[in-house]
């Protein structure tokens, strides 16, 4: 009797719209030489907004990417047909799936029209502007019968599929990350000289206004105690700042801080000594933004946990860009953005008491890249593996859980007083 076992890996044929960056680093890790890859990965086709950026676009990246398949070393990659439109990737008869990179505004028609052709469909994030459009991506899928999937990079790395690692996530009973940042320093009065940054700014300095124009606030109350807080601090502009200040504060009585626990980050410098935030829209764009988000208790957590979470497009985020911390231990996650992170540290135990020593050992999980690659394959190699065991989503980034991060994220930017042309 045969054996029913897949011995063949699965073969996918792309489609790209967009020549951007997000598709330039899609496409040269896709080509990017692999010994034993779970997925063999062709790109057949490539939609532009005109035939020359379209070749433009396959000369420098198949030109920078001319290394041959590690397991057919007498030929280049081969590629793809430029179209001068999207419209040809979805006719064209070779392409399986189509990868989305386009401008954030453009996702919902990209993603119904290949859909409406039949092909499966990868749309880097976000899925859609909001989610009434993402819901109306999903349904139309779902309809046609077709993959549907949000870019998940990360999601689909090595690092999140280990037993080891995955385990962690159990580590932390609360949820408490600190991410402080600062935009460029107030400069203090003329009368007085500012101290250099190896000396402790005074108080007056950093906090000019004595009183904020809007104060938000999540409070933590258990037995009548406020046990853990977390609050955002809105400043107004001054004659020397166009931009509002922000100040994110938290406090908890339930664990010690770690010992570097905030930091202001500005265009001049960073200071690591506590707690304040940079942030504020302008121009219509949330260029800065600060969230607190409080979850309930559960069957096994009689506690709510807090999240404390801020984004900037002014500055580069520090390596070490996020932190969980719990009663059971401590998390911290680091690369080289939040969008690309390269592993984390875990601290398992509870923090020692004041004066005493902090015996517990850190552990260190990270990724593994190829060399010049990001790991955009691990998303591509997930997808080929779904659909060839016919499967129309991914169960580590199911269309659920973009749906859910999208409806929350137009909970935030609907109180934040932003809204976008879609959202009428």
């Amino acid at each position: 009797m045969g054996s029913s076992v897949r011995t063949a890996i699965p073969e996918l044929r792309w489609g790209i719209l967009g020549t951007g960056w997000i598709s330039t680093m899609f496409v040269k890790d896709l080509l990017a030489p692999r010994s034993s890859a779970p997925a063999k990965h062709t790109i057949t086709a490539l939609g532009s907004s005109s035939l020359e950026k379209g070749n433009a676009f396959v000369e420098k990246v198949w030109g920078e990417s001319s290394a041959p398949d590690p397991e057919q070393a007498w030929l280049p990659p081969p590629r793809p047909v430029v179209y001068a439109d999207y419209q040809g990737v979805y006719r064209d008869g070779s392409v399986d799936m189509v990868y989305i990179g386009t401008p954030h505004s453009l996702h919902k028609a990209n993603c119904l029209d290949a859909i409406a052709a039949g092909k499966h469909v990868l749309c880097e994030k976000p899925l859609t502007i909001n989610g009434r459009e993402a819901q109306e991506v999903v349904d139309a899928a779902r309809k046609k019968g077709v993959f549907i999937m949000e870019g998940a990079l990360f999601q689909c790395s090595s690092i999140s599929s280990d037993p080891v690692s995955a385990r962690t996530v159990h580590v932390c009973t609360a949820l408490s990350p600190k991410q402080i940042e600062h935009s460029t320093p107030p400069t203090p009065p003329e009368s007085r000289s500012a101290p250099p940054l190896t000396k402790p700014y005074p108080l007056a300095y950093l906090l000019p206004h004595p009183e904020p124009s809007r104060v938000i606030s999540s409070l933590s109350i258990a037995d009548g105690i406020d046990e853990s807080n977390a609050v955002v601090l809105e400043y107004p502009t001054t004659s020397t700042c166009s931009r509002t200040k922000t100040a994110i504060l938290s406090s908890t009585f339930r664990y010690r801080s770690a010992e570097d626990f905030a930091r202001i980050e500005g265009s001049s410098g960073t200071i690591t000594i506590f707690g304040l935030a940079g942030s504020v829209p302008a121009d219509g764009i949330d260029e800065s933004n600060a969230v607190v988000l409080e979850y309930p208790t559960t069957s096994t957590c009689s506690r709510t946990k807090t999240a404390i979470l801020s984004s900037t497009f002014r500055y580069r985020s520090a390596e070490d860009f996020a932190r969980i911390e719990g009663s059971s231990g401590t998390i911290t996650i680091f690369g080289l953005a939040g969008s690309v992170p390269g592993g984390f540290r875990m601290v398992v135990g509870p923090q020692p008491g004041f004066g005493e020593a902090d015996t517990r050992e850190v552990h260190t999980y990270t990724v593994e890249r190829l060399e010049g690659t990001l790991g955009f394959f691990w998303e591509a190699d997930a997808v080929a593996l779904d659909i060839a065991n016919g499967r129309t989503e991914n169960g580590t980034m199911p269309v659920e859980e973009s749906l859910r991060i999208m409806k929350l994220m137009d909970g935030i930017r609907r109180q934040g007083g932003l809204v976008y042309p879609q959202d009428g």
